[in-house]
């Protein structure tokens, strides 16, 4: 199956399972989110913890021991090194978006997100 099927499986299943910290089937939401996960990017990491409500893209990269909180957006290009902690709601966006130059005075740089090892962003960071 495609990346596409387990996207919105995770977008949407992945939402109503119990978050992480829940004793006991805290850890089943936990592993079931991380497999749908790797089955959309090859680049996710070891031992990651996606809570509900995020979502990753084929094209991300999440290194070992990250977390993302609950509802963040990591969209298409940000690179997320390992043990980097995300609180619920970052917003993580990458100028690797298709506009038109000559309708667009701003000048777009080619560098990409990139949160370094053993970082933490707070709630609604981006």
């Amino acid at each position: 199956m495609g990346s596409k099927f387990f996207f919105l499986l995770l977008r949407f299943a992945g939402s109503v399972l119990p978050p992480s910290h829940m004793r006991g089937i805290g850890i089943v939401g936990r592993r079931v989110r991380g497999f749908l996960a790797r089955r959309i990017s090859p680049h996710i990491g070891r031992g990651v913890n996606i809570e509900r409500g995020a979502y990753v893209f084929p094209d991300t990269v999440l290194g070992d021991g990250s977390g993302i909180g609950a509802n963040c957006e990591i969209c298409r290009g940000p690179v997320v090194g390992k043990n980097v902690m995300m609180e619920p709601e970052c917003l993580f966006y990458s100028n690797n978006h298709k506009f038109d130059r000559s309708k667009n005075a701003l000048r777009a740089t080619r560098k990409s997100v990139r949160l370094r090892w053993r970082t933490m962003s707070g709630r609604g960071a981006g």
